[in-house]
């Protein structure tokens, strides 16, 4: 993100509640998690993939 872009962000969160805020932060928080377990995924079927490509196999 760039400094015209932060100060626009900046500006519009400036304006939300302190309920809208936190319910902002909620929502980030989810998605933090799902991006969190998505990666996990890819972080494990990449180590498979690769334990497969280390072992011998018949042609």
């Amino acid at each position: 993100m760039n400094e015209k872009e932060l100060a626009a962000y900046a500006a519009w969160a400036q304006t939300l509640s302190p309920v809208e805020l936190d319910a902002h932060i909620t929502l980030l928080e989810a998605r933090e998690t799902v991006a969190e377990e998505g990666l996990a995924d890819v972080r494990w079927q990449l180590g498979m993939h690769r334990a497969l490509a280390d072992t011998e196999r018949p042609d």
